[in-house]
């Protein structure tokens, strides 16, 4: 079960905002687990064809009923289950900016944002002995597992242009 709000609101003619929250509950067999996660962003337009924004949310991963309970096999290959796998909280920021152009008979625009990503108890599929000799490849397979904790920093870059060359429209 989960509810879900969002909030969004202009100002001045140039902030974009956002306000949202959800509310997750699941229970399986009685295990239950509830968990509230918030997201907002700003979206600012500095000059034409300017725009800077940022942006902050929160994450919460419960285990499927299969990575829990269900073992099957794709042919030789098994897929064990965890019933000890635990649910996964997240939370990520970024900022960036994006600035359109027109040069000619091309226009487009570069995005540049920057981002932080941090995970609690992150769920990952992962190989390795988990059955026994007498089991499909003797116990190797996959099985979902809570890896700890860990972060992605980063930076990307977007580059998006669209113009004609003679009849032909060019799109990169």
């Amino acid at each position: 079960v989960a509810a879900y709000l969002q909030l969004d609101k202009k100002f001045f003619g140039k902030l974009n905002t956002s306000v949202g929250m959800r509310y997750e509950y699941f229970d399986v067999n009685g295990e239950a687990s509830r968990q509230p996660v918030f997201r907002t962003g700003l979206n600012y337009q500095v000059a034409r064809g300017t725009f800077a924004r940022t942006s902050f949310g929160q994450g919460f991963r419960f285990p499927t009923i299969a990575e829990k309970f269900i073992n099957t096999a794709v042919g030789d290959l098994t897929i064990y289950p965890n019933e000890e796998l635990e649910a996964g909280k997240a939370w990520y920021a970024e900022i960036g900016i994006k600035q359109g152009f027109k040069v000619k008979g091309f226009k487009g625009y570069v995005d540049v944002a920057a981002f932080w990503e941090e995970y609690e108890n992150f769920i990952g599929f992962t190989f390795g002995k988990w059955g026994g000799v007498q089991d499909n490849l003797g116990g190797l397979g996959f099985r979902s597992l809570n890896t700890g904790n860990s972060n992605v920093v980063g930076a990307e870059v977007t580059l998006m242009v669209t113009g004609e060359i003679g009849k032909t429209t060019i799109n990169v």
